[in-house]
């Protein structure tokens, strides 16, 4: 997902083995015993998670040091190795969508933001990239792709004109090739931030305009995209769904986390703690339900932390989760990105701890039907050696 406060971020997937509980027990007891690699000086932006469909894997991009470059990272259950593949050096991933354990998209952008990016999407089978031919395209970024089976996956962001319009980019997988479907929407500049799905639920996805404060979930007919919910009241960041009746939805309601839920029929919206400030994704796995996003603690200085709601079809409630820390010295920034379930017992959450003015080290937690535990996460090489400083 893309979160309206980062439209132009670096995304991430975890990869995760599952097993039987022995060896999920075995697992967590090596989270926990491996937990000081997340002091090694690891910095790594982590905004997005996505697992191979039915088992506990899946893929991990992020963006070290400060503009440095964009690792492909594969977690083993027992420790992390960066994925040795060959992007433009201009490349800066968003999202991956596995298909099996050594295959998959990634997306993202190459160039700068804003100005010279070009929207990227390539296929992975091992250490070998295939990129798609999107020239004809012309400017723009895709921030997320997922796929529902080997004919049918969807990637979306936007394209930008030389003048600096700002229009939807929905791109279709038929299982041989990438074809652009128009997207009609009655909100001009449309930014296209996250599209799942979870069969039989179909797809969905969601967008904020450029243009004014109002956010759109859209739902795939199988023909055309259609209109489900437009809003000002919120900006939407994240969406779930396992059945035609059964869908969740979460953002920013400034000052509050805004939640809805989809009842097959309309958008109904859900209570959440007054303590939650927002919630930037939501995974599902049957009728259990993770939101997850920030909270800010008062404080010399005010902190951000992450913050974990569950809900089993009622009001959600606080889960406890680690605590990744945060600088003293200027307010601190930690906040859960995304999350993915691949089971009630085995959900990953991703994020960020940060400030304004340092790129920030990214933590991955791990549920285990009982409890979050942070997942260590491998030293990784800062390329560039740079970085903003605050006051200076």
């Amino acid at each position: 997902m893309r979160t309206a406060r980062g439209l132009f971020s670096v995304a991430v997937l975890l990869a995760v083995l599952g097993g039987p509980d022995s060896a999920q027990a075995a697992f967590m007891a090596n989270l926990q015993a491996t937990s000081n690699l997340a002091a090694s000086g690891t910095r790594v932006s982590l905004v997005d998670v996505s697992m191979v469909p039915g088992d506990k894997y899946a893929w991990a991009v992020g963006e070290v040091g400060f503009m440095g470059p964009t690792p492909l990272l594969t977690f083993n259950g027992h420790s992390w190795t960066t994925v040795a593949v060959k992007l433009p050096s201009d490349t800066e991933l968003t999202a991956a969508s596995p298909t099996t354990k050594t295959a998959g998209w990634v997306v993202g952008y190459t160039g700068l933001p804003g100005s010279t990016a070009k929207p990227f999407l390539a296929s992975v089978a091992g250490t070998s990239v295939h990129q798609v031919d999107l020239k004809s395209y012309g400017g723009g970024i895709i921030y997320s792709v997922a796929e529902l089976s080997a004919k049918d996956a969807w990637a979306v962001g936007y394209l930008q004109s030389k003048s600096s319009r700002i229009t939807p980019l929905a791109l279709n997988w038929n299982g041989t090739s990438w074809r652009q479907v128009k997207v009609l929407s009655e909100q001009a500049g449309l930014v296209l931030q996250t599209v799942t799905s979870a069969a039989p639920a179909g797809w969905w996805m969601i967008g904020s305009s450029q243009n004014s404060n109002n956010s759109e979930v859209m739902r795939w007919t199988g023909s055309t995209w259609v209109a489900s919910l437009t809003t000002s009241s919120a900006t939407l960041t994240g969406i779930a769904a396992t059945s035609s009746t059964d869908a969740w939805l979460v953002g920013d309601g400034s000052p509050d986390a805004y939640a809805a839920h989809w009842n097959g029929t309309k958008w109904q919206t859900v209570a959440t703690p007054t303590s939650v400030s927002e919630l930037n994704a939501v995974a599902m796995s049957g009728k259990r339900v993770w939101l997850a996003g920030d909270a800010m603690v008062s404080g010399s200085p005010d902190r951000l932390i992450p913050v974990m709601l569950y809900s089993t079809g009622g009001a959600p409630g606080r889960q406890a989760v680690p605590d990744p820390g945060g600088s003293t010295s200027s307010e601190s920034q930690s906040r859960f990105e995304a999350i993915a379930a691949a089971s009630a017992d085995f959900v990953i959450a991703v994020g960020d701890n940060g400030n304004e003015c340092e790129l920030g080290t990214g933590f991955a937690d791990v549920y285990n039907g009982k409890s979050w535990i942070a997942a260590a996460l491998p030293p990784t090489d800062d390329s560039t050696g740079a970085k903003p400083t605050c006051g200076g």
